[in-house]
């Protein structure tokens, strides 16, 4: 009849939802545990990047302190170091890296992170071009004197070092690149200018 048939269909239909319920019912209970395992692992992923945080943080005091000549004004300079971390797109590693390139560059205090925010402002939050900026800082003082091929390559990075120095010193850019030439840009007297 009829209605047996609509009753068998009903039943098979029935069934067939059942099984599917149980297969989603399996598959929730695979994913909770591959949540909980994903949880786990997140957790141990924080701790490690809270320890290796923490032996950056100590190798930079070390680092610092020695830069700086004292344990105090070490701490003081590290300080500065954290919160422009925090001000900037870079992570501490990036910072603390490229600032320390700079100090021994020669720049200091304020300049030196007058210097770091050019850097970061022209590197738009790439820490591996903010590196290579303060490298071309650091192998000017290295040299004793600013040549064509660092300011090239501070060009190259975004930063107009040729306009920076020509503003801050009063002199045409063809004046200074001439300098430049004749090795007469001393990197004790102009690399703080940029």
């Amino acid at each position: 009849s009829a209605e047996h048939m609509a009753k068998h269909t009903a039943n098979n239909i029935n069934n067939s939802l059942g099984s599917v319920k149980n297969a989603f019912g399996g598959l929730k209970g695979i994913l909770g545990g591959v949540g909980g395992v994903l949880a786990g692992l997140g957790l141990s992923l924080g701790t490690k990047a809270v320890f290796d945080y923490s032996k950056s943080l100590d190798n930079a005091k070390i680092n610092w302190e020695v830069l700086m000549g004292s344990a105090e004004e070490g701490q003081k300079m590290l300080q500065r170091i954290q919160q422009f971390a925090k001000d900037t797109p870079f992570d501490f590693d990036s910072t603390q890296k490229f600032a320390q390139q700079l100090k021994i560059a020669g720049l200091n205090g304020d300049q030196l992170f007058k210097t770091m925010q050019v850097i970061g402002d022209s590197a738009q939050g790439n820490a591996e071009k903010a590196e290579g900026i303060a490298t071309a800082y650091q192998q000017m003082s290295a040299k004793g004197k600013i040549q064509a091929e660092e300011m090239n390559q501070l060009l190259e990075r975004g930063i107009p070092a040729w306009d920076m120095l020509a503003k801050a010193t009063g002199k045409s850019k063809a004046e200074l690149m001439d300098m430049a030439s004749k090795g007469q840009l001393l990197a004790d007297e102009y690399l703080p200018k940029l």
